[in-house]
């Protein structure tokens, strides 16, 4: 019997992509008059975009040096900014899944930082920020936003379930690195200790992972802030606990991201959100537009600059694999 071609998931990312950028194209051919409208936005709301954008990069950043803090890694100002920064425009370029390649490729030469170390703190850190993000935003529905309405209930709910499946997840990886089993082959046991230091790492809690926190609450919190912004340059006024509501329902789906960097989920999930609350199309859909534009404004620059310093003498020949190869268990 033969068996069915493999699908390539890249193939279909950009395929997907393709297709919500052809329908935007469409629905902006047949309304020229909005984009009309977004060229009259003022150089200060320009400004003000690209600084607020330069923040949450920032703090992106910041979160990464405070999560390498965890497991006693003390990042410089360049690599924390700047592996943060090329990783981002690495979510765009390189295939499905492997866009935290380089950054590890490059903590184990230079930080002597072992893949399945490194692995392990990254779903570590993954999994505490959506627990995080789905508590803040349980938090606000509940009591800043109307419980009555049909839609906001059922967002709580998703809140709610998410922060669980999460907290699940953290509570078992914790017990799994905290306990030995007889069936595991002693080859593997190596690799599961400095598995286990790291998730450790994440189970004990401490003051650096108070600060984690205070970074991945002030993250959401500035990326809200750029939103509003970006709505308030095309003319529409949203009420900021709802923008926050609807940037922690992105943050939860970048987890399963179906395209190159999220582009078209994260937007529709925004304008999904912003037209909820009464926001009308004609602003909405350019508002977010104009937010993935000044992301992209920032992150290409920082990302291409930062990739050139930080890779630019790196081959893989001297790094003892490729930036795709996870079958390095050290």
């Amino acid at each position: 019997m033969k068996h069915m071609p493999m699908i390539n998931k890249n193939l279909l990312r950009w395929a997907f992509l393709g297709l919500i950028l052809a329908g935007t194209g469409v629905y902006f051919w047949d309304r020229k008059d909005l984009l009309a409208e977004a060229s009259k936005i003022s150089l200060l709301y320009i400004v003000l975009i690209v600084l607020s954008k330069y923040v949450v990069a920032l703090l992106n950043g910041l979160k990464l040096r405070q999560s390498m803090r965890l497991i006693g890694r003390r990042l410089g100002y360049s690599e924390w900014f700047g592996l943060s920064a090329s990783t981002t425009l690495f979510a765009y370029t390189l295939p499905f899944r492997t866009s935290v390649a380089p950054r590890m490729v490059y903590l184990k030469k230079h930080h002597k930082l072992g893949y399945s170390e490194n692995a392990a703190i990254t779903v570590g850190v993954n999994l505490l920020d959506t627990a995080f993000t789905a508590l803040s935003g349980l938090f606000v529905v509940t009591f800043l936003l109307d419980l009555s309405q049909h839609n906001t209930r059922t967002i709580a709910l998703g809140f709610a379930a998410a922060s669980i499946l999460a907290l699940i997840a953290i509570t078992g990886l914790s017990f799994a690195s905290n306990h030995r089993f007889h069936f595991i082959p002693e080859r593997l046991k190596p690799v599961l200790d400095r598995v286990s230091d790291a998730l450790r790492a994440i189970g004990h809690f401490t003051t650096d992972h108070i600060a984690l926190l205070f970074l991945m609450g002030l993250s959401l919190l500035a990326r809200s802030v750029a939103l509003y912004i970006c709505f308030a340059a095309v003319g529409a006024t949203v009420e900021l606990s709802y923008l926050y509501v609807a940037i922690c329902l992105v943050s939860i789906t970048i987890v399963v991201s179906l395209t190159p960097g999220n582009i078209g989920i994260t937007e529709g999930i925004l304008v999904v959100v912003a037209v909820t609350v009464g926001v009308p199309i004609e602003y909405a859909l350019p508002a977010v537009l104009l937010s993935r534009a000044g992301s992209l404004a920032v992150q290409i620059p920082l990302g291409i600059y930062y990739s050139v310093k930080l890779y630019g003498n790196w081959r893989p020949d001297t790094a003892g694999t490729s930036t795709t190869s996870t079958g390095d268990p050290t």
